[in-house]
């Protein structure tokens, strides 16, 4: 495993292989999206599976989203803020794909592995109609310990509600020096949305159901400590059912 630590079991060696294919085809996905007017697009193969297996399908046979259908709503926005690592510095570009101006905030920062704010930045942008534009470089060659740093970034509208938040870490994943989050999980009192809180950086959380056709608003994302996040589930399965059959996986 060049990116990954070794798996402790077959289910381990099933998601990592999931979350390193969604990194690789969003890794290439943003890519051509940042060179827009070069390159007007990309398209991943493939969708979803004839037969049950571990694949490079994005939808599983029985019709589950795996980690790369739940990250290509995100890559895919219309609206997108992507980061790439150049040399010792991160380029934030802002991609807007929709048919009408786009005016907002970026806000970054730089933390540790207990996502201790080390440095933080809040910057407006606007950017005209399907276009992409280079927003800001952040300059991190005055950090030495790479394996315990990580970039939160998000995006925000002029409402001041969150479109997106995505995190960079400068080291391969098993180099980093991941915390014991203490990962907290719980349902909402009507059952209908899913409360998540950590006490360290969580990279690339998974959650599954065992009931079917059970989906969240948004699942294989990144947490920052002490945040906390509320998904939407979406069941035919009543709440108690679903507490019955949880799965929680993260790097």
């Amino acid at each position: 495993f060049q990116n990954h630590r070794f798996p402790c079991s077959f289910e381990d060696y099933v998601y990592k292989s999931q979350v390193m294919q969604s990194d690789s085809v969003r890794t290439a996905a943003e890519h051509f999206r940042r060179q827009r007017g070069r390159c007007m697009g990309a398209l991943f193969w493939q969708l979803n599976d004839v037969w049950p297996c571990t694949s490079f399908s994005s939808i599983d046979y029985d019709g589950r989203r795996k980690p790369l259908q739940e990250s290509a709503k995100r890559f895919f926005a219309p609206i997108l803020l992507s980061a790439d690592c150049v040399g010792e510095e991160v380029e934030l570009t802002l991609i807007n794909e929709k048919g009408q101006p786009f005016s907002g905030e970026i806000r970054w920062l730089l933390c540790d592995g207990n996502c201790r704010v080390l440095r933080q930045e809040k910057l407006p942008v606007s950017i005209g109609e399907k276009s992409a534009a280079l927003c800001a470089s952040v300059d991190v060659g005055s950090f030495p310990e790479k394996e315990d740093l990580v970039m939160f970034y998000s995006l925000w509208d002029e409402q001041g509600r969150e479109l997106s938040e995505e995190s960079l870490i400068f080291c391969k994943p098993k180099d980093f020096r991941f915390r014991d989050p203490a990962l907290q999980v719980c349902f909402s009192a009507d059952g209908g949305e899913l409360i998540l809180r950590s006490k360290a950086y969580v990279r690339s959380l998974w959650i599954e159901f065992l009931a079917p056709e059970t989906t969240l608003s948004k699942n294989h994302f990144d947490l920052f400590a002490g945040k906390e996040y509320r998904l939407r589930i979406s069941s035919k399965e009543s709440p108690a059912e679903l507490k019955k059959g949880i799965k929680i996986y993260h790097l």
